[in-house]
């Protein structure tokens, strides 16, 4: 289940063993999973480590419709741009009529940086082409069009899609790396007759994002549709779709209601969930906000004006037994809560 992005800023997990995965980018090779396991009152930590991917590109010149094997692996016509892993490769130019192919180029791929490598045709009028009875074309696009890494039978063939590349016939799965923003479909299985063309344009949905703020920044656990996400607030890629945000508890604080959030692709939507101080007890019989004479600009009077009652006027007013309440407004006591 997705949780967030970028990471986990101490997210309150149940005790008990979890596995940690990883997303994948483009360009970048995905950490494998991590089993962790949470204690009661610990934190625990866990660190994936991306390895950087290198591009390698290849151009034909002049544009022509040639296969591009690397590694003896047919990528793509015409030429192909995507993401390897640092090393050594060695790319193959194949058969176009009426040119001479170039040799086979060595390219060495290195993290962070595009190699590119051109492939240069000469002209030859009576140069043969491949034998189209051996293979058929794979046409494969994106929609909308993403820069997407396709795999055909599990190797990486070329991003953004698949311009007429030249299979053997045969039975194929055609699927798609993952990256941010979108979710890809399903993988596919197609057949590639000989002197046919098989073509697939690939549905891909495009992601909103749903950023989750708390105010005050407090440890609140964030909840999306019952599932906690991080704690503090979250921002992630989401499908488009209504979500379920809730809060959870902080001691002190009143926990806010939970809302209801609409994503839409391309669109961030943002959410706050406001904390307010919980309530404090005041002593019974405390009454607050309650002024001095002073402080409310009456003159307290001097003991000279004060005329002082005589012990008899003092019996005869003072209450019998509990004939009276305490208070000349009926009251006994009063409990209340100020909120600050």
């Amino acid at each position: 289940m997705p949780a967030d992005e970028w990471g986990l800023t101490w997210v309150k997990t149940a005790p008990g063993t979890h596995t940690v995965s990883f997303g994948g980018l483009n360009g970048l090779g995905t950490p494998a999973d991590q089993t962790v396991t949470v204690t009661d009152g610990a934190t625990t930590t866990v660190q994936g480590n991306y390895a950087v991917n290198g591009y390698l590109r290849v151009i034909t010149n002049p544009a022509v419709v040639s296969t591009i094997s690397v590694n003896g692996v047919s990528r793509d016509d015409w030429g192909m741009w995507t993401a390897l892993a640092p090393g050594t490769y060695t790319v193959h130019f194949g058969l176009v009529a009426a040119y001479n192919p170039p040799a086979d180029q060595t390219a060495t791929v290195t993290a962070g940086v595009t190699t590119t490598v051109t492939g240069t045709f000469t002209s030859n009028p009576t140069a043969p082409g491949p034998d189209p009875t051996t293979f058929g074309y794979l046409r494969v696009t994106t929609n909308p069009a993403t820069a997407a890494q396709i795999l055909v039978n599990g190797v990486p063939r070329d991003d953004w899609g698949l311009t007429w590349v030249k299979l053997a016939p045969g039975t194929y799965t055609v699927s798609f790396g993952q990256g941010a923003g979108y979710t890809p479909p399903a993988p596919k299985t197609v057949t590639v007759a000989a002197g046919a063309t098989t073509t697939w344009d690939a549905p891909f949905v495009v992601h909103g994002s749903l950023q989750v703020k708390t105010s005050p920044a407090l440890p609140a656990t964030i909840f999306v549709n019952g599932v906690p996400r991080d704690d503090w607030g979250m921002w992630q890629s989401m499908p488009p779709g209504t979500y379920k945000v809730s809060f959870g508890a902080v001691p002190g604080y009143v926990t806010p209601a939970a809302q209801t959030a609409t994503v839409t692709a391309g669109v961030t939507t943002p959410i706050t969930g406001t904390y307010v101080t919980a309530p404090v007890a005041t002593p019974l019989g405390a009454e607050t906000g309650s002024a001095s004479p002073l402080a409310s600009g009456r003159e307290a009077p001097s003991l000279s004006s004060v005329q002082m009652p005589s012990a008899q006027s003092v019996a005869s007013s003072t209450p019998q037994a509990t004939s009276e309440p305490y208070a000349a407004d009926g009251r006994v006591a009063a409990r209340r809560f100020d909120s600050t």
